[in-house]
């Protein structure tokens, strides 16, 4: 009851003050940094591994597997999940809430290099992301036409995806989906006999080489 007796007798001062109030809001509100993805740390670390003209089975089998088994090994890790495409094996692995994703990172290094040998020759090196919001994709296009799928992703990747990277403010551009080209080689039984011999005498392969080279395009 006090303080609104004091309200009606200075309605002045209780006009300047609730101005006061509305400037330092303004003051306040100009100076908030707004930003469509917020510069947040999530405790989620990604590795991609691309092997061109795998199928997703064999992505699966010789890629994504092995990686989980080795990376939900580590500390602190809180779930492991996979996603294993044409020639592209994705392990995300969460961790609790708190960890120290450059620690984090340097063990999934050391995990991943322990078994460099046994992922397949022709694969990409496993790259390692910490996830970062800024980084999803902003704009997603679909390409169609008059033509086949493996023309269309030709087109794009050789044509559509270096135009877009050329432009500002425009840190890459992916494609997915569509089909690579691959080539198939049929040979009678003496044949396959001579070059399985060769091959052998060659690479000198281990039993995990078992006779599946996916060839791109």
């Amino acid at each position: 009851m006090d303080m609104i007796r004091a309200s009606l007798k200075n309605p002045v001062a209780l006009f300047m003050f609730a101005i006061g109030i509305i400037l330092l809001g303004l003051i306040a509100f100009a100076d908030l940094a707004i930003d469509l993805f917020p510069d947040i740390s999530l405790p989620v670390i990604t590795v991609q591994t691309n092997y061109e003209g795998a199928s997703p089975q064999d992505i699966e089998m010789t890629i994504t597997r092995p990686i989980e088994k080795r990376v939900s090994r580590i500390q602190n890790v809180r779930y492991v999940s996979s996603r294993s495409r044409e020639g592209v094996s994705n392990v995300t692995v969460e961790f609790y809430w708190g960890s120290d994703l450059n620690v984090a990172s340097n063990d999934i290094q050391q995990s991943i290099n322990q078994i460099l040998d046994n992922l397949p020759e022709d694969s990409d090196l496993p790259v390692i992301r910490k996830f970062d919001p800024s980084q999803i994709p902003v704009i997603n296009l679909s390409l169609s036409g008059p033509m086949d799928e493996y023309r269309l992703r030709e087109l794009a990747e050789d044509f559509i995806a270096p135009r877009l990277e050329t432009l500002k403010g425009v840190a890459s551009a992916n494609v997915y989906g569509g089909r690579v080209r691959e080539i198939q080689v049929d040979v009678d039984r003496p044949s396959w006999k001579e070059i399985i011999f060769l091959w052998t005498e060659y690479r000198r392969p281990s039993i995990r080489d078992i006779w599946t080279f996916p060839e791109g395009a």
